[in-house]
């Protein structure tokens, strides 16, 4: 039996092939999308397909940037698909002693 939180559902397994909430996820589409992701909005499997807020990466958007990433202004300091500093790191980082860099 297909669940009514379902767009979608394989009649088959009752499974959701998409949700009818674009803050949910899941078989059952009874998961809450991470809060990190953009408008909350996820695929089915979870992965944020809008993007990330600011500061976040990852296909879930559940990784933070470094805390050595310099400010950019506006906007992420790292970039969203891997995590690279955008703007190098902080001044405050840049010594001989630097151990986190």
């Amino acid at each position: 039996m297909c669940s009514t939180n379902c767009q979608i559902c394989n009649p088959t397994n009752g499974g959701c092939l998409s949700c009818r909430a674009i803050d949910m996820f899941g078989f059952m589409c009874d998961i809450e999308c991470n809060k990190h992701c953009l408008n909350k909005s996820c695929s089915i499997n979870g992965d944020c397909d809008l993007g990330c807020a600011s500061n976040f990466y990852g296909k879930k958007c559940d990784i933070p940037c470094p805390d050595n990433c310099a400010d950019v202004g506006t906007g992420s300091r790292c970039s969203q698909e891997n995590g690279v500093c955008k703007n190098g790191i902080r001044d405050e980082m840049k010594s001989d002693s630097c151990r986190s860099c």
